[in-house]
């Protein structure tokens, strides 16, 4: 079993609870240290933690459809070099 690249905190306390039998809350705080970048920070929790759509972040930043995809395709690469590169330590 492996969430989406996606996944909500919900779905994330639902699926440690399933695999590991563990209910607790998911501390996100780690993932926002990672970032340098404030708007990226935003991004994440516009879209991931909130469940806002890309569509109403493109009004919001006044970006293109491109622009916000390409910025998400960046975060979710950097984080996970990120999280590899934790893990491999």
């Amino acid at each position: 079993m492996r969430l989406p690249d996606d996944f909500t905190t919900e779905e994330a306390e639902i699926y440690q609870y399933l695999v590991n039998g563990v209910d607790s809350l998911v501390d996100t705080s780690e993932l926002y240290e990672m970032l340098n970048n404030d708007l990226d920070k935003f991004i994440i929790c516009y879209v991931f933690e909130a469940g806002n759509t890309r569509v109403s972040l493109q009004r919001i930043l006044k970006m293109s459809k491109s622009e916000v995809h390409t910025r998400i395709k960046n975060i979710k690469a950097d984080l996970y070099k990120k999280y590899r590169n934790r893990k491999m330590k």
